[in-house]
């Protein structure tokens, strides 16, 4: 029989699951808290503005004048949206509140989008502030279409992620937005003449649109990048080279050929050439960070096989019974003494539970040993009545788990057997007991914070 395995694979564990730990959680859990308050913040302040004094409004702030009342209203309800879901959980009217808000942001960019593209007569661009200001020019009070069709994007995103259901598709039209943003960004940056939507408002959509993904980051496809693994460390890795290179490439291309150092052709050269060098140099040191870390997971995995092998055999030499289950309570490993003392010589291990090794009245106590064990994290002393032959046998069972990144992962069972029915196998001066068996656990040279930070009880 293959020997079980006592120490479970270790996860991959990158730099920043360790710098998490250190900071006692997710360095990134500001995002969605940091994106509501600009949107709640920026939406009131350009509505008042528009409200009280629009002349001085768009005269102080220059930078704003071209986020419409409509897109500030936008804003508002997104910002709103992300505060109520916080209370959710816990007050009914607080979802019924934080749908409103959703739904009101889709309806808006749909019509704003339809009267812009489709010539709908529905006079939403100057329904708030219509009466305000006859000086002001309306230009001002009017979104642009990229803009109305990512508020409605927004809103449908919001309604899924609401629902708890269609991640996927939430993440993909999260997505878009923020492509959308991105693609505003950059081109008022490198052509100022071609404009998507207002830079301040590309600024806050791509902010509320990364607190979107954030808020289900651990389901659909951003499962994959923030797991632990060495496929999520590479894309963390990635991405930021993936978002920077490009715009950093356009824009030095740009100003090379505006400064008539080299000809369009040329341009477009370099930028192939370089875009190749700066991939491929972000693609080789990603691979060897991998490498290395992952070289350093095996040798640590390997010191574990080797713990664990001393432990088996320790196990095996000891005149106690010892058990090796899993966190469903069946058996993975017996030692001599437990075959003999329960008849198990000859039959497949995994097909007994450990509840079904006891008498009757003992599996409720079995049981609630297990479960006191998962629960406290700490070895459980159970005293049941081991069903031996045609007779019982009572023994006090030692049941200690052990743990995998929080969750249960094996159980090791071990009790004094009674002389009548010990081992008669002869063994040496050395023979373990249990006692010294579980030492095998804790090597010398392998510390507790250490074992902690693998998965390993402590």
């Amino acid at each position: 029989m293959t020997s079980p395995l006592i120490f479970p694979r270790l996860p991959f564990r990158s730099h920043s699951a360790r710098l998490n730990e250190l900071l006692g959680g997710s360095t990134l859990q500001w995002i969605p808290r940091v994106s509501s308050l600009l949107g709640i913040s920026l939406g009131l302040l350009v509505l008042w503005g528009w409200l009280i004094a629009p002349k001085s409004f768009v005269e102080n702030f220059p930078a704003l004048a071209g986020v419409s009342p409509n897109t500030a209203l936008a804003f508002a309800l997104i910002g709103f949206s992300f505060r109520f879901s916080r209370l959710e959980a816990i007050s009914p009217w607080a979802h019924g509140v934080s749908k409103f808000f959703r739904v009101g942001v889709g309806l808006l960019g749909l019509i704003t989008f339809g009267e812009l593209m489709l010539v709908w007569r529905t006079g939403i661009d100057g329904f708030l502030f219509a009466m305000t200001s006859p000086a002001i020019d309306v230009s001002y009070l009017r979104m642009t279409p990229a803009s109305a069709i990512s508020f409605y994007l927004a809103g449908c995103s919001l309604i899924l992620l609401s629902a708890g259901r269609g991640f996927v598709l939430c993440q993909i039209l999260s997505f878009t937005i923020a492509l959308t943003s991105v693609a505003a960004i950059i081109a008022s940056l490198l052509a100022p003449a071609f404009v998507i939507m207002d830079p301040a408002v590309a600024v806050v959509m791509l902010l509320l649109c990364t607190g979107i993904i954030y808020t289900n980051s651990h389901r659909g496809l951003m499962a994959v990048v923030t797991s632990e693994t060495p496929g999520g460390a590479l894309a963390r890795r990635l991405l930021p080279t993936c978002v920077a290179a490009p715009v950093v490439l356009a824009w030095l291309r740009l100003a090379g050929q505006q400064a008539g150092w080299f000809s369009v052709e040329a341009g477009l050269v370099l930028h192939v050439v370089l875009s190749i060098s700066v991939f491929g140099i972000a693609v080789f040191w990603n691979a060897c960070v991998v490498t290395r870390t992952s070289g350093h997971n095996d040798r640590i995995e390997e010191r574990l096989r080797e713990y664990e092998m001393g432990f088996l055999q320790a196990l095996q030499d000891t005149a106690e019974l010892a058990l090796v289950c899993n966190a469903q309570g069946i058996l993975e490993f017996a030692n001599q003494s437990a075959r003999n003392l329960l008849g198990l010589e000859g039959h497949p291990i995994d097909r007994y539970r450990l509840v079904g090794l006891v008498t009757a009245e003992s599996r409720s106590q079995v049981t609630y040993g297990i479960t006191q064990a998962l629960v406290g994290f700490s070895s459980v002393k159970c005293p049941v009545h081991i069903a031996s032959g045609a007779q019982s046998t009572a023994v006090v069972l030692r049941i200690t788990p052990v743990f995998q990144n929080g969750q249960p992962a094996r159980l090791i069972v071990l009790a004094g057997v009674p002389a009548v029915t010990a081992d008669k196998t002869p063994r040496s001066k050395g023979s373990a007991r249990a006692s010294d068996a579980i030492k095998f656990l804790w090597p010398a040279d392998f510390t507790p914070s250490e074992a902690a930070g693998k998965g390993l009880p402590c």
